[in-house]
């Protein structure tokens, strides 16, 4: 691998591009040619902060929406999307991060 200089906005432009991609850090360190290590480095010197410090989903357990069969059910705002089957874990982790 050949170790291209980037300045920190560089770096910053490279962490939302990473972090839109939807791929796993080793796959989009792979496609840009990048010591997957040193991106850890940077993203953690570089990479955007929660927007709140305590980012945890508080979690309800509904027994009458599990009686009808609802496996996960997401409230946000005035939105409320029910699964009957789990989704696709990248599909969720995507939908959440939208949600923020």
């Amino acid at each position: 691998m050949k170790r291209i200089r980037r300045t920190p906005a560089q770096w910053q432009e490279l962490i939302k591009t990473f972090e839109a991609s939807g791929l796993r850090a080793v796959d989009f360190c792979r496609q840009h040619d990048i010591d997957p290590k040193y991106f850890s480095k940077k993203k953690s010197e570089y990479g955007f902060k929660p927007k709140h410090a305590n980012d945890f989903v508080k979690v309800q357990i509904n027994n009458s929406a599990l009686n009808a069969g609802i496996l996960l059910s997401i409230k946000h705002t005035n939105c409320s999307i029910d699964f009957y089957q789990l989704p696709d874990v990248e599909y969720l982790s995507a939908l959440m991060s939208t949600m923020r």
